[in-house]
């Protein structure tokens, strides 16, 4: 029977979908979840306590011979991880990465734009990527998958603003240097040019 989910923190629509056996774009593009594809424009960034509803789920039904052994797949929609990697702000090109999700280990180089791009398990929870310096040490990061919060949220604008490398002790100082940065008005208010501009820089 359809559903009403509560979206908890951690979760997105991949996650979501995922769970209850759907694609994604068949839960996002569902009438009864118009308002929160308007509201939320991003089904990768929902709120803890924002509502998706799940409807039933098609049987589908396939003519086969009898007495004979089936082999039936699940189609799988993996995630993508996208990260740039700057080091004062130049691409850190073709550097040797490690990407940890969830205990599996995958080792490559970013491309020539300092870009790493990997698929992801629609259910990832956490990861943490480890590149290679120069030096012959290592720097580490470490991610909680689906629990940014949205751009028009405090919550939201502070989580950006750290991983950009802000101070967001204080909210407002955080906000005038990223538009100082930006060359923004710097009024330490989180306008709808500046949110643009948060969005662009943070990649969502």
């Amino acid at each position: 029977m359809p559903i009403d989910h509560v979206v908890r923190h951690g979760e997105c629509l991949l996650s979501i979908s995922d769970r209850y056996g759907f694609f994604p774009e068949t839960l996002w593009n569902h009438a009864d979840n118009r308002e929160l594809k308007q509201q939320r424009e991003d089904p990768n960034v929902l709120q803890a306590g924002d509502v998706v509803h799940v409807p039933d789920l098609t049987r589908k039904e396939e003519d086969k011979p009898e007495k004979k052994r089936h082999r039936f797949r699940r189609k799988g929609v993996p995630g993508k991880l996208r990260i740039r990697l700057l080091d004062n702000g130049e691409p850190r090109a073709h550097v040797v990465y490690r990407l940890i999700i969830d205990g599996s280990i995958t080792e490559a180089r970013t491309d020539g734009d300092g870009f790493v791009e990997q698929d992801l398990p629609a259910n990832a929870s956490q990861g943490e990527l480890i590149i290679d310096r120069d030096d012959g040490g290592t720097d580490h990061y470490h991610f909680n998958f689906g629990t940014i919060d949205p751009i028009d949220t405090e919550a939201g604008q502070r989580q950006r603003l750290h991983n950009l490398g802000y101070d967001t002790s204080e909210h407002a100082e955080a906000l005038r240097a990223f538009q100082g940065d930006n060359g923004l008005d710097p009024s330490g208010q989180a306008d709808d040019q500046t949110m643009s501009k948060l969005q662009e820089a943070f990649g969502q």
